[in-house]
Parts: C-alpha cells; structure tokens; sequence
C-alpha cells in the first residue's frame, strides 16, 4: 500500500505523475466514510501501472474522484476501485482498463465494483467489515473502462442499496466478457455504451441475478456485434428471484448466433467426482459459455464422439423482448435485433 488512511475526515490529494504495483497490492486504502461530491475525501490523478495479480488501485469507503488512468491489464485478479462501507467513487476522466479473471480461484478482473456478494473464502478477505447491512456503495463512471481479459466485467455492484452508473463508455475487448454485472437487488443505470472490440466472441452486454435491476436510460446504448453476442442476461440463484430490467434507451446485438435477452435460472455446474489421483472437476464460470475439465488438477480436452442425427422440428421463437412499465410516465421500448 502507497496511502493508507485509517482515520475519520482526513484528505488524499495524489498529484504523483506515475506508481507501478505488482502483486496484492493496494495503491489508495481509507477506511474513512467522510466526503461528498463537493468535497471528496480522495482526489487521484496519479496514473496506476500493475505488472502482476490481485491488485486494486482505490479501495474506500469514503467519496473518490479519480482522473488518473489505470492499466491493471498485466496480471488477473486486478480491481480498478473498490467501493465498500457506504462509500462512493466517481471515475470523471480516467480509462481504466484490467486484465483476465481466474474464476476457479475466485479472481476477478474487475474495472469498478460496489458491495460485496460473499463467500466462504472471500469473507476472511474484505479488509473492513463482515456487517452485510452496511454494504451499500455506489460507483460511477464518466470515463472508460476497458475489460481486456476473459471472464472479467466493467463494472459490478452487489446488495440492496449498491448502485452502479455509466455515463462514459465499457468496451469488452476479449471473449467471455461481461459490460455490468448486478446481483443481489443492486440497482445499474446505462446512460452511456456498451460495445465490444471486432473480432471477440461470447461477450454480455449486461447480467441481472438474484433481484438486481437494470435501467437502460434514454441515451443508453448497448451495442454489442459478436458471435454469440448477449445484450441481457436475468438470471437467478436457487431461492431468488430473477433480475429485472427497464429498457428506454437502445440495444443493437448482432453477429452469429447473438441474442437480446436470456433467461437462466442458475444451477451449481461446478461439480467434482472422485479423490486423488482419480479426481475429476468441471468448472463453469457464472454466465460462461465454456468450462474446464481436469483430472487430478490438469486439463483435459473432451474426445469428440460422434452421434446419429436427431431431427427436429424447426419451431418460431420471437426475438423481441420487452419490459412494460405501468407507471404512465416513462415507456419501456423494445430491444432492436438483427442476425
């Protein structure tokens, strides 16, 4: 850690041109709640450089402006800022861009996250709380996010209360990456874009688990062209409710094999059989389209076997969706989609 704030109303000005981080490492740590939009309680316009994994470049509870840019794109596992305890932090100018996720260690490569969603390993790891009620934090981005690694996500917000707003711009520039991931009754707002680099496939627009909401506002855009290209996916935990979704802005998904909107009501697919050196495991991210299968902890890759043709008969499916809102005052719209 560079700055480490445990006090209450203390300032962090970083006016550094340039700090490089390597591994576990933290930039900005304040555990202090104090700050306003006005008068934040951290201002950065230092640009941040990882070489290595597991690194953050803010972690706070208080309110943060940030300007400076970070590639944390080096390594897995890097989380641009971090929002927890109440806190608010507000990207105005900055890119930043991470690297892949390693979902098997529950690493993630993440631009900007709010609130937590915890489990068993990640609990001992949060650096402040283990008050769930307290988890109520917002992050909001005016500049750039680009999310160059696989299986990593712009922007993420998790509990009831957490917000998530993109006024700037998330571009996925690798396969199996998401735009914004909200779960757990967190709320995101899109008055920006959404899109995608040439050449990448498998990409998500949006995920909305477990009673989260996405409002896709006016001038929101999410324009996603890809093979296998997803604009929404709502989905669900055993027991919970799926996300929702307010559509008043524009969604154009193309490419090979793209959809608008999916629904999936999870299941565990992460499952092992077996001990020792006869152990088999196959790990499937959340919202993957592809998993990993290992035998005594090294991959391997599935024998093609071939099957006698089943055929059946083509049906019609429709490929709009829409949410209606009842309220009289503002109208959902339809979602836009070509082949």
């Amino acid at each position: 850690m560079v700055f480490v704030n445990v006090g209450s109303n203390n300032k962090i000005y970083s006016d550094i041109s340039n700090v490089t981080l390597q591994n576990n490492s933290i930039y900005i740590y304040s555990k202090d709640t104090s700050g306003t939009s006005a008068n934040p309680q951290i201002i950065n316009n230092t640009n941040i450089t990882a070489t290595g994994k597991n690194n953050y470049g803010i972690y706070s509870a208080g309110y943060v402006v940030n300007n400076g840019n970070m590639n944390l794109s080096a390594g897995s596992g890097n989380v641009g800022v971090y929002s927890v305890n109440g806190g608010t932090i507000e990207n105005i100018s900055g890119a930043i861009t991470v690297g892949g996720s390693v979902p098997v260690n529950d690493e993630y490569g993440i631009g900007m996250a709010a609130g937590y969603t915890w489990t068993k390993k990640r609990f001992t790891k949060n650096l402040f709380l283990k008050d769930l009620s307290k988890l109520l934090e917002n992050i909001i981005n005016r500049g750039t996010i680009n999310v160059n690694g696989q299986y990593s996500l712009g922007m993420y917000a998790s509990g009831n209360g957490s917000t998530a707003k993109n006024y700037g711009t998330i571009n996925l520039n690798a396969n199996n990456t998401t735009g914004m991931y909200l779960t757990d009754k967190a709320v995101g707002h899109n008055y920006g874009t959404i899109t995608n680099a040439a050449g990448v496939k498998d990409v998500t627009g949006v995920v909305v688990k477990n009673g989260a909401k996405f409002i896709n506002e006016a001038t929101g855009v999410v324009s996603l062209n890809a093979t296998n290209a997803l604009g929404i996916l709502r989905t669900k935990d055993e027991g919970e409710t799926l996300g929702i979704i307010e559509n008043y802005g524009t969604f154009n998904i193309t490419g090979d094999g793209s959809e608008v909107e999916k629904v999936s009501e999870s299941k565990d697919l992460n499952k092992s059989l077996g001990k020792g050196k006869d152990k088999i495991s196959i790990d499937v991210p959340a919202g993957a389209t592809t998993g990993t299968i290992k035998l005594n902890d090294i991959i391997q890759s599935p024998e093609i076997v071939e099957t006698k043709k089943l055929e059946l008969e083509e049906t019609q499916v429709s490929t709009i969706g829409m949410y209606i809102n009842t309220s009289g005052v503002k109208f959902t719209k339809t979602y836009n989609r070509s082949k």
